[in-house]
């Protein structure tokens, strides 16, 4: 009970309400009203959100397999000469160094626990958390299974802030025909859980990855060795490197 009431108290002097939990019910009513506009219009592809966020020019590719999503990102980088990890290190670097953000969370939209290839990712984040958020910045990272975090995790990264968010989501979802799952539900949380945490201000990315194989994979290691490799002691570099790093990959 003691641990209640200290919790509480926290939660009370960070602005939380552990009670109403309003950074929930936000994300809830957003994806509620997507999923709504998707099964009008044909599909979670076909909704204006989704196209808004599927054409947005502030996206970068990565080896034909990773995309880089920063459009709900403050627009304060020179894109046009950098590869994907280079902004994304930039962009995180120069929020870690504003104090904007103070710790980072990696979450993917889909099963990291049970297939190989969803314990193969949560390795993967976890290792992006070590090597760029512990290692160059010295900031704590947690990796999550989205939807599956609870409650009380959107009320502090939702609610509270100071997190840099960055969700992941497969290009090729897993559709289970006998179930009646097409993965729609899944994506609609993907992108509402974005949508809230850009209306209360919060910092969040977004990465695709064309599928779960071996070669998408370990594009997606490589992204995130290259953001580490392009952060100086917190900071990102301005401009990209001459060598095979700073080129653009695509």
């Amino acid at each position: 009970q003691f641990i209640h009431y200290t919790v509480f108290g926290v939660a009370w002097l960070r602005k939380m309400n552990f009670v109403t939990q309003p950074g929930v019910e936000l994300y809830k009513a957003i994806t509620s009203r997507l999923h709504a506009e998707a099964e009008k219009t044909g599909g979670i592809e076909n909704t204006k959100e989704w196209q808004n966020f599927a054409n947005s020019p502030r996206q970068a590719r990565w080896r034909g397999r990773v995309t880089l999503h920063y459009d709900r990102l403050p627009a304060d980088v020179n894109a046009e000469t950098m590869t994907a990890p280079a902004i994304y290190a930039a962009l995180l670097c120069r929020m870690a160094a504003q104090r904007r953000v103070s710790y980072g969370e990696l979450t993917f939209f889909g099963d990291t626990r049970y297939s190989p290839r969803g314990r193969a990712i949560r390795a993967s984040l976890h290792r992006a958390a070590e090597a760029l958020f512990n290692a160059k910045l010295k900031m704590p990272a947690d990796v999550y299974e989205g939807p599956a975090m609870n409650h009380s995790y959107h009320e502090m990264i939702i609610g509270h802030g100071g997190c840099f968010s960055t969700v992941l989501l497969s290009q090729k979802a897993e559709r289970i025909a006998a179930a009646g799952y097409t993965a729609d539900y899944h994506k609609a949380q993907f992108l509402a859980t974005q949508m809230a945490l850009a209306e209360r201000g919060r910092a969040v990315s977004a990465i695709t990855v064309k599928d779960l194989e071996p070669a998408s994979l370990a594009a997606l290691d490589e992204f995130f060795r290259q953001a580490a490799t392009l952060s100086k002691n917190g900071k990102a570099l301005a401009e990209p490197e001459t060598g095979a790093a700073g080129r653009a990959a695509c």
